[in-house]
């Protein structure tokens, strides 16, 4: 029934259920049984689907807890909820909190699944994408020239999250006013994206927008 209630976006009253489903769960069968643990993960889920992010705290830090002791503190279904954590605080816009989080994540997931493993690479980023927002321009960069680096070999040049990592280094390069730099990475970004999704894609009009503005900031009205 609270699934009912989840997708027909009355989550008000699919919180309450799911509240009731799992503590109904914990008296029965325990607060770290696996079943109980996928409940609470699905109530996190509905709670911020309302956007209400700072209640889903305590319950993502039981949720890694018992995982922590189910599976081990490396395990993937354990680091898999600390980065949820860390979007959690993402945003909220808790930026040390959501850095600490993603770099745990990144340091356990390399050892698991190897640096050139898709899950890697894009815990690299989301790290990366919190550096730029604490204006920790340097640290990034490393970032993403590396996930770029990583992924141009593992991937190719014109797989999906190659470009969005050139994207986002172009976005760092913006940042910190190399408009030259990032005109240049913007422009191939979007000559790949024309050639393989069309010129009316969504990103393709997106990464448009994103040269437009960053000629207009380098004073290339022309261009813009």
């Amino acid at each position: 029934l609270a699934e009912t209630y989840r997708e027909d976006g009355v989550l008000k009253r699919a919180e309450e259920l799911t509240r009731c489903e799992v503590e109904g769960l914990e008296r029965v069968i325990g607060q770290e049984n696996s079943l109980t643990i996928m409940l609470k993960s699905t109530l996190c889920t509905i709670i911020e689907a309302q956007s209400l992010w700072p209640d889903t705290e305590g319950l993502r830090l039981e949720i890694i807890d018992a995982k922590k002791r189910l599976h081990g503190p490396g395990h993937l279904y354990t680091l898999y909820d600390i980065n949820s954590l860390g979007v959690l605080y993402a945003r909220q816009e808790r930026w040390g909190d959501a850095e600490s989080s993603f770099t745990q994540v990144i340091q356990r997931t390399k050892s698991i699944l190897g640096n050139e493993h898709p899950q890697t690479l894009r815990c690299i980023m989301n790290l990366a994408a919190i550096l730029n927002q604490q204006d920790k321009l340097d640290e990034a960069e490393r970032l993403e020239l590396e996930g770029l680096a990583t992924c141009e070999k593992a991937l190719g040049q014109k797989h999906p999250l190659t470009l969005t990592f050139r994207e986002n280094l172009a976005l760092t390069y913006e940042q910190r006013g190399d408009f030259h730099e990032a005109a240049k990475l913007q422009r191939e970004v979007l000559e790949e994206m024309e050639a393989t999704l069309g010129p009316y894609h969504d990103n393709v009009l997106r990464s448009t927008i994103n040269l437009s503005e960053i000629y207009e900031k380098d004073g290339r009205l022309q261009d813009s």
